[in-house]
């Protein structure tokens, strides 16, 4: 079980065991939890709380909009439009904890999978989002970047992609 420095063992592949994940689906918004954080989803796929258990503090505002929120707008800014209702795909593992949101923003017709993983091992949440068929108008992604005195409290990226396979960082 001991491998020395620099150097290494043979092992027989039955030795290891396989890590065993949780998968489950829902409609109803899901809240998942670490040692570091509370994450509270809403009906539309946005995270409504986020809470640093560490700090013992929200970081979200509560404006009702929440983070990680899609919006559409065709008329110039004047109306905005965000999904109705999503689904939710909760996998756990030992590691991590990911939550897979598909929603569709009917007006732009657009399709939107978001992947956030909270990483059970290290004080970070990880937001990928996938747009798929955006046609006119333009598409906002409403995030929340958190207070300055949070030093090290919460790493946000994040990865959008859009139809073409354009990549937008969000760091």
């Amino acid at each position: 079980s001991n491998i020395p420095p620099c150097g290494y063992r043979t092992v027989k592949t039955n030795q290891f065991t396989e890590v065993v994940t949780e998968i489950s689906e829902t409609d109803i918004p899901p809240v998942v939890e670490n040692k570091f954080y509370k994450i509270i989803f809403s009906d539309n796929g946005s995270m409504s709380s986020i809470y640093d258990k560490l700090l013992e503090r929200e970081l979200l505002s509560q404006d009702g909009y929440g983070a990680n929120t899609f919006m559409f707008t065709n008329d110039n800014h004047k109306t905005f439009f965000t999904p109705e209702k999503a689904h939710f795909t909760v996998k756990v593992t030992p590691d991590v904890t990911t939550v897979i949101v598909k929603t569709k923003e009917d007006v732009s017709d657009a399709a939107i999978v978001q992947t956030i993983t909270l990483d059970n091992l290290h004080r970070r949440i990880d937001i990928e989002n996938d747009l798929d068929s955006i046609p006119g108008g333009f598409l906002y992604i409403r995030t929340q970047f958190f207070p300055a005195f949070c030093h090290q409290c919460l790493f946000f990226r994040g990865i959008m992609r859009t139809e073409n396979g354009d990549n937008i960082r969000h760091k």
